[in-house]
């Protein structure tokens, strides 16, 4: 396994921060510059109103208006497969990544089609298989994509509902 250099100096993205909890860690451990994204603006006002010291924005879903090769991490917590066209938005990534920036998220992936419908159905979600945001992460040019499976898997996702969840994490 790779590892990544921290710098103090970094910018990270949380998007589909919620209420800003992972971005508030982060500030409070790394003194990090934090931004994050929601296409909530409930959540976002409230996110505003809890964590001063973090910049956070609402977004339309695939766009972020950032600079190119401006953000060094981008993280992601269940919001990616809410996405319904991938392609933007990890191109998107691409784009306001640095050179070797950081791209890392956890996210369901369909394991059985008929089942992973009615998730979409219920969550109001874009549940794919891995195999599609691999593609799609090789096509754009992200390297040293590795896949990473939490270290109990039932906690994570639910195979009742035709999910699964894992965590990748890839390179510009």
């Amino acid at each position: 396994m790779r590892t990544y250099k921290i710098e103090s100096n970094n910018i990270i993205i949380d998007w589909g921060c919620g209420l800003g909890k992972l971005l508030n860690d982060i500030y409070i451990i790394y003194k990090y510059n934090c931004i994050g994204f929601n296409i909530s603006e409930k959540q976002i006002n409230l996110a505003r109103q809890l964590y001063k010291n973090i910049n956070f924005t609402v977004t339309s879903g695939d766009t972020t208006n950032l600079k190119e090769n401006s953000i060094n991490i981008v993280v992601s917590q269940e919001a990616i497969t809410h996405s319904p066209n991938k392609n933007k938005l990890f191109s998107e990534f691409h784009k306001i990544l640095k050179i070797n920036g950081l791209l890392i998220f956890q996210d369901w992936f369909e394991i059985d089609n008929n089942l992973s419908i009615i998730a979409n159905q219920l969550y109001k979600s874009n549940v794919e298989p891995l195999k599609n945001y691999i593609k799609i992460l090789n096509n754009i040019g992200f390297r040293n994509i590795q896949i990473h499976k939490p270290i109990d898997s039932k906690d994570y996702g639910s195979s009742d509902i035709g999910c699964e969840s894992f965590i990748i994490s890839c390179i510009k």
